[in-house]
């Protein structure tokens, strides 16, 4: 049975590094949304991330990462 997209445009296998205030973590969008970050504000600022590289790169950027602050939260994540 074929897993559901979490984030529509990327694998869910699609490697990824995560800088959260200051900690850098290489993972991929599965394990960031499902099995990485213990508290919702840190899970959720990355989702927030990757999906906002998915909305610029629908409009022809040609993003490999973005950088700015959820949820009270520096993040940045870059695509490998």
């Amino acid at each position: 049975m074929r897993t559901k997209t979490i984030i529509e445009g990327f694998k869910n296998s699609q490697k990824i590094r995560v800088v959260i205030n200051g900690i850098i973590v290489f993972t991929t969008i599965r394990d960031a949304a499902y099995n990485l970050f213990g508290h919702l504000e840190q899970r959720a600022a990355t989702l927030e991330a990757i999906d906002e590289i998915r909305r610029r790169r629908s409009f022809g950027a040609n993003m490999v990462g973005f950088s700015g602050r959820f949820r009270n939260i520096d993040i940045q994540v870059d695509l490998i």
